[in-house]
């Protein structure tokens, strides 16, 4: 199929397609800053589903990405205290890691289905690492880890 260079939705702004990598970027304003949400074309037969795939996964996305958070703090946060902590570095509490990880530059790179990989920048916590966590087809986020 041949993709529109760019398609204007009324709910979810504009998406820019990258033909290099198959797919649309739309940004999208969070309560969490905007987040940049790629959706591959790979799997779909037109544009109709491919937007009604992103459309209902970016409805939900504040809430998906305060799981992510929350999987962060379960997750990383006593990596972080455990083996990533400098000598230079006070222990961190929920909250100063949460105010780090907030700060963020976010991406999401999306399947068919929902499924998602939701990029956090880590901002020094973990040497540069990306902070990654799943959005799984059923709806939980799971299982956060360091990835680069």
């Amino acid at each position: 199929m041949e993709w529109q260079s760019t398609i204007t939705d009324n709910d979810i702004g504009v998406l820019t397609f990258d033909e290099e990598m198959n797919w649309y970027t739309v940004i999208m304003n969070t309560g969490h800053g905007n987040v940049e949400v790629s959706l591959g074309c790979d799997d779909f037969e037109n544009q109709s589903d491919l937007l009604k795939d992103l459309k209902g996964f970016c409805f939900n996305l504040n809430s998906i990405l305060d799981s992510a958070l929350h999987e962060f703090v379960k997750d990383l946060l006593p990596l972080k205290n455990e083996d990533w902590l400098s000598s230079s570095e006070s222990i961190y509490t929920e909250s100063s890691f949460l105010k780090r990880v907030k700060s963020s530059k976010i991406s999401i790179s999306m399947s068919e289905g929902g499924l998602a990989e939701i990029f956090f920048d880590d901002h020094g916590l973990f040497a540069d690492h990306s902070m990654v966590v799943w959005h799984e087809e059923d709806g939980v986020v799971s299982g956060s880890h360091l990835a680069g």
